[in-house]
């Protein structure tokens, strides 16, 4: 159920005067317990809040800032959409870092040019596939100097330094 405040005809007008970031914060402060996402995981539907949504980028977003990722920054992400799609654009863009995002059916030299002419910093990526095609890139894509991995069950044999999980971001971030 929705909060009765989202309801106001002028509450629109409101959120589309705010920054992405602004307006995620003004609804998890506004109705907290209301849903933003559902998801299935497993089979079985998850719900996430506005407050929950809210605290998960605050926490990604210091962790990104803990890396180095500042203002101008760009932040690339590549996977399909879902939850931590959601929360690392919103943290990219809260710490006014630019997030762009690569389609997955990407080719090698796609990706390769879209991350070198936007000069990315980092990556965040759904899983091994994607690690598999930015490290097999031209010369590994130097500037990326961190690759941020939500999915990391097929990870084991890689030794880039520069590969960590979200969950060590956010680690860092906490």
């Amino acid at each position: 159920m929705r909060s009765q405040l989202t309801t106001r005809p002028t509450y629109r007008a409101e959120l589309a005067a705010l920054t992405i970031p602004q307006a995620i914060a003004r609804r998890a402060n506004d109705c907290p317990s209301d849903a933003v996402i559902r998801y299935k995981h497993y089979g079985l539907y998850k719900t996430i809040s506005w407050a929950q949504y809210q605290a998960d980028i605050e926490v990604f977003a210091a962790g990104l800032a803990s890396i180095g990722v500042k203002q101008g920054d760009s932040v690339s992400i590549i996977g399909d959409p879902g939850y931590f799609w959601m929360v690392a654009d919103a943290a990219v863009m809260s710490l006014r870092a630019i997030s762009f995002g690569i389609y997955t059916t990407c080719s090698q030299e796609e990706i390769e040019y879209q991350l070198d002419v936007a000069q990315a910093k980092v990556v965040v990526l759904e899983n091994q596939e994607y690690v598999d095609k930015i490290l097999r890139l031209k010369d590994g894509c130097p500037r990326v100097q961190n690759i941020i991995v939500e999915d990391t069950a097929a990870l084991f044999a890689y030794t880039d330094q520069r590969i960590m999980s979200t969950a060590q971001v956010n680690e860092l971030g906490r």
